[in-house]
């Protein structure tokens, strides 16, 4: 039985399981009961349901200000690309990046309403930030101890590990350059290959 939805602000179409819903100018949307499911679990709500306190909800104001937000999305950006290109290998089919692109476009929905928590908020705040953030003295740590376990290992061959160590802990990944500085501090031995 088909359900009337009224879609989030902003919001032109919906899609689901390869069919594409378009909204109309009032907002609203018409859908059956498993898309229905589906779309409010992206920010859909009942027709009814959205017609009360609307005009008394305010913006929430940022955590973070424009500059480091765009920063930050563009990082996140590089880091998805690359994993993009490394699941889908030298020649991916149409197919392929399509699909990659639907699940992209699904991730960021998820996120956007995980971010209306009250978890993620508080980690957006600048103390949240203080509070995570690792200092160069961590970074170098984090390097000195990757190095040392591996002290023959050429730092070429050790740099992508490294870094995705470094990612995993919200730090500054590390240069070539770095890690021979690192080498030389700790006393190993210069290699290259």
């Amino acid at each position: 039985m088909p359900r009337l939805l009224k879609a989030p602000e902003g919001a032109t179409s919906f899609s689901y399981q390869g069919r594409e819903f378009t909204i109309a100018e009032d907002g609203t949307i018409e859908l059956d009961d498993d898309a229905a499911e589906a779309a409010k679990a992206h920010g859909f709500r009942d027709d009814d349901a959205n017609e009360t306190d609307t005009s008394e909800k305010k913006p929430r104001p940022r955590a973070l200000p424009d500059e480091e937000l765009a920063e930050f999305a563009r990082r996140e950006n590089e880091i998805i690309e690359y994993e993009v290109k490394r699941a889908l290998g030298p020649n991916p089919t149409q197919e392929m990046r399509d699909a990659i692109a639907l699940v992209r476009g699904h991730s960021m929905r998820l996120g956007a309403m995980l971010l209306d928590m009250p978890e993620p908020r508080a980690r957006a705040t600048a103390a949240g930030r203080q509070a995570r953030s690792l200092g160069k003295q961590d970074r170098d740590k984090v390097i000195d101890a990757a190095l040392l376990a591996e002290p023959n290992e050429a730092p070429k061959r050790i740099l992508e590990l490294i870094n995705t160590k470094l990612e995993q802990f919200g730090i500054k990944t590390a240069s070539l350059a770095h890690l021979y500085e690192r080498r030389k501090i700790l006393g190993l031995s210069d290699q290259e290959s």
